[in-house]
């Protein structure tokens, strides 16, 4: 992965160089100021890094990277200009630079600085749609961590209510509430996602501890399918499959010498969806499992 250094080496290629190793000086001082427990040298590197993850996607790379090293050049939470001002400073250094105000570089810069501003695009108004252009994974690549692990999204958490720790924890809520509601993900896939194996164990052990006991009664089993269905529910919940919703469905039916036949129906996602099954037979009953992990984004 390429460094910090590196990476502003690449946003600035072609331009002077003493004019630039001055704002990399600007900018490491920007970014490591005290109140910053978040939005600092750590968080650059990180967005940088899933930069490169998409920079083929882009049409105009080397703006995509100089608006994300002035996106948060000026940080100040309490403030309602900072990304004006992190615009002031990207058009200080291009005019210390010679970027003319009409080249591509400088005006994708800002419009993309600009968008940073309002957090949104007219895609972003409208349900269901989505887009491709480079502000669309700009505004991605800010809310990134959206889709990192749950233990590195509770260090997140933790780093952004530090740099709002003038705010009561009701107002900040509410705040965080608004600005995540309508926020895209970055992340397509799950970290842990459903595993058969642990779910077959599950089931086998819950099915004979609940119904090894038991004789059939119509009334009786109703209430026992659904307390071995929350039971397995739980223990699979403590799996923590992410991004996966689980179905269970217990059936009992009582053994006179019959045929049974069931079948489902649903849309089903190959690479993703997974199931598993089990089977118990007791004196008086036939007794059927089976689990659903459906992904969900």
């Amino acid at each position: 992965m390429a460094s910090i250094e590196e990476s502003w080496t690449e946003a600035t290629d072609g331009l002077d160089s003493g004019v630039c190793d001055t704002w990399f000086t600007k900018l490491q001082e920007a970014y490591s100021e005290e109140k910053r427990t978040y939005h600092n040298l750590d968080s650059l590197h990180n967005k940088l890094n899933c930069y490169y993850e998409i920079k083929d996607n882009l049409k105009n790379p080397q703006a995509v990277l100089l608006a994300l090293f002035f996106q948060n050049f000026e940080y100040d939470p309490k403030a309602l200009d900072g990304e004006n001002k992190s615009l002031e400073h990207f058009n200080a250094f291009a005019d210390e630079a010679e970027i003319p105000a009409d080249a591509e570089l400088r005006e994708e810069t800002c419009e993309l600085l600009k968008v940073a501003a309002t957090h949104s695009t007219d895609a972003h108004k409208i349900g269901g749609a989505f887009g491709g252009e480079d502000a669309h994974y700009f505004l991605d690549l800010d809310m990134a961590m959206l889709g990192s692990s749950p233990e590195s999204y509770a260090e997140y958490r933790e780093k952004i209510r530090g740099e709002y720790s003038f705010l009561s924890e009701p107002m900040y809520t509410a705040l965080r509430l608004k600005a995540l509601k309508y926020q895209n993900t970055y992340r397509l896939t799950a970290y842990n996602p459903f595993k058969v194996d642990p779910v077959d164990k599950i089931i086998k052990m819950t099915m004979i501890t609940k119904l090894e006991d038991i004789s059939y009664d119509a009334v009786e089993c109703l209430k026992v399918c659904e307390s071995v269905a929350s039971a397995i529910r739980d223990k699979i919940k403590n799996l923590n499959f992410d991004r996966y919703k689980i179905v269970v469905s217990v059936t009992i039916i009582e053994k006179a010498n019959q045929s049974i036949q069931s079948a489902m129906g649903f849309l089903w996602d190959a690479e993703k969806d997974n199931y598993s099954t089990f089977s118990y037979e007791a004196r008086t009953f036939h007794a059927y499992c089976c689990v659903f992990g459906l992904y969900y984004e």
